[in-house]
């Protein structure tokens, strides 16, 4: 009533350490312009938006320390999911990663697929369950994953057989953080146990990442004394928005795409983390 907004709240998730929207959730609005454009800057307003490109899948190159994977990211290859199809087919070994995007989608589609299910604990029957094909052949795209990016199965094998020696999950090395469980009764318990210590630590480590952003964006304007002109409106995920005068945007962008990284570069030393930040006059991303 009295500022006329939306107000969200919002909470940690236990689990993983993730931030969750509610009353509304604002996480969950459609990502596509005819959803977004209708959060708009107040008059001589711009709002700022920056996300983390990959985070994810660049945490779990840090974690796992995969050469190959740390490869496509120091020689900005572009296309993951290309990269992943030129390695587990061999027929396109030799074939330029644009090719592989627009002459063997199929492919592609596969290696998107086996690389989701993949890094959340999934198996050659979750591959051929998620893509309508023969347990068979999902198994065969299984295994050449695995072969492709050898120092990634080592890191799989080294974080579930860890958690079900000391009966937790590791959520953040860096901050200690762990996810005690329950004795498992059943191998199926043991597998709920495998998936989640191969989920949470990234969940985990993206959480703390795009928590400490804002804790960095938040003391640069208190620094400055820009706590009347810039705000941090809304967190969704991996993207942080922030609103100011049209003045201040080239400003507030720059330092928040400079605090994104710098909160980054505490969990990923190897391949850096970064963010991209636009000036909009409604929200974008």
């Amino acid at each position: 009533p009295i500022t006329k907004r939306l107000h969200s709240n919002y909470k940690q998730i236990l689990n993983t350490g993730r931030i969750s929207s509610s009353g509304p959730n604002l996480q969950n609005i459609p990502s596509n312009n005819s959803f977004r454009s209708a959060f708009t800057a107040p008059s001589d307003c711009k709002i700022v938006n920056a996300d983390y490109s990959g985070q994810e899948q660049i945490i779990l190159a840090n974690k796992s320390n995969d050469k190959d994977l740390q490869y496509f990211y120091q020689q900005n290859l572009g296309d993951m999911h290309s990269y992943i199809a030129s390695k587990i087919f061999p027929e396109l070994l030799n074939v330029s990663l644009k090719d592989i995007k627009k002459y063997h989608p199929e492919k592609r589609q596969i290696a998107k697929a086996a690389g989701f299910a993949i890094n959340y604990g999934g198996n050659g029957y979750t591959i051929s369950k998620n893509l309508g094909i023969p347990e068979k052949q999902g198994e065969e795209v299984y295994e050449a994953y695995f072969k492709a990016f050898p120092n990634l199965k080592k890191y799989f094998n080294q974080v579930q057989n860890q958690a079900l020696l000391s009966g937790y999950i590791l959520i953040d090395p860096i901050t200690g953080r762990k996810n005690w469980f329950t004795p498992p009764n059943s191998e199926k318990d043991k597998n709920k146990i495998r998936r989640n210590a191969l989920n949470y630590p990234i969940q985990g480590e993206a959480g703390g990442i795009t928590k400490r952003a804002p804790i960095l964006f938040r003391k640069w304007i208190l620094d400055n004394e820009l706590q009347e002109v810039v705000f941090i409106t809304n967190l969704v995920h991996d993207e942080i928005n922030v609103e100011t005068t049209e003045s201040y945007a080239q400003l507030a962008a720059d330092n928040l795409e400079r605090c994104m990284k710098e909160a980054a570069d505490k969990w990923c030393k190897t391949i850096p983390l970064k963010a991209d930040a636009v000036i909009t006059d409604y929200w974008q991303h």
